[in-house]
């Protein structure tokens, strides 16, 4: 179609890009932050058309978005089909980012009317989360065997200080019966629950253990909201298990965005 005033064409082209800064390096590449961050955006748009030999007949509109909801938006009017537009300063979270672009054209006789809207590439935006924790001098690890091993007299307050955890919106504590290998489980006692919020640095176990009834996975029903204690183990469907020194393993984890724990092996000796 031919309107006066008018080269036509069909096609436009649109490219979101991140960066950390205001006029920092663009790139289209997915970023994670840490629960939340600031960040800024540089949307570029082009259509495949002519500039009009009259002033101000193109109307861009730039919408930028997080999850199908608009955050912000730019209106132009112009000469030309050439569009580019920062957002600078966006408080962003883990969603998916996209932009649009909606020309609209005026013709030297008529009223706007729109060309085209179209949608970029998306750009998604993750949290890593990283469990950390220590009991007393011991550091927490993911998966080596053995995990270290941590020694308490029955009174004492076994605290977790799980303050090194990172980028967590939320946080499992779990724990599980075992031999002195941390991963030969009797499954009588197994308990774990997720947390919202940051990570503490005063996690008391016994404190939870008391009420372990309420996140219980494994165990007869008798030992639902016991403390942890010393002693032999028994009961275990394992028979070998059954007269061995009684050990704990206890785990911090997180999942975002995946799941991901370290541990820690403690003995609660008897007097």
């Amino acid at each position: 179609m031919f309107m006066l005033g008018f080269t036509e064409s069909f096609a436009g082209n649109i490219s979101l890009f991140q960066m950390s800064a205001p006029g920092g390096t663009h790139s289209t590449s997915n970023f994670t932050v840490c629960g939340s961050s600031t960040w800024s955006f540089f949307v570029t748009y082009s259509y495949s058309s002519h500039n009009s030999p009259y002033p101000n007949r193109y109307r861009t509109t730039i919408k930028l978005y997080k999850d199908g909801s608009e955050i912000d938006a730019y209106v132009a009017t112009l000469s030309s089909t050439y569009s580019n537009q920062a957002f600078y300063n966006i408080t962003v979270s883990p969603g998916t980012y996209t932009a649009t672009a909606t020309l609209e054209r005026r013709p030297a006789l008529g009223g706007w009317y729109t060309a085209e809207t179209i949608t970029s590439a998306a750009i998604s935006v993750t949290s890593t989360a990283a469990p950390n924790f220590t009991i007393k001098t011991a550091v927490a690890v993911n998966n080596p065997n053995p995990v270290p091993l941590v020694a308490f007299l029955p009174e004492e307050v076994i605290t977790i200080n799980a303050s090194g955890t990172t980028c967590e919106s939320n946080y499992w504590v779990g724990i599980w019966e075992t031999t002195s290998n941390w991963t030969e489980r009797t499954y009588q006692y197994e308990w774990g629950g997720w947390f919202q919020g940051q990570a503490p640095a005063n996690i008391n176990l016994q404190a939870l253990a008391a009420t372990s009834g309420d996140r219980w996975i494994n165990g007869p029903a008798s030992r639902k909201n016991n403390v942890l204690i010393g002693g032999k183990i028994s009961g275990s469907a394992t028979a070998s298990f059954n007269g061995q020194d009684r050990y704990y393993t206890v785990e911090i984890c997180t999942g975002e965005p995946s799941w991901t724990c370290k541990r820690i092996q403690i003995r609660i000796l008897c007097q």
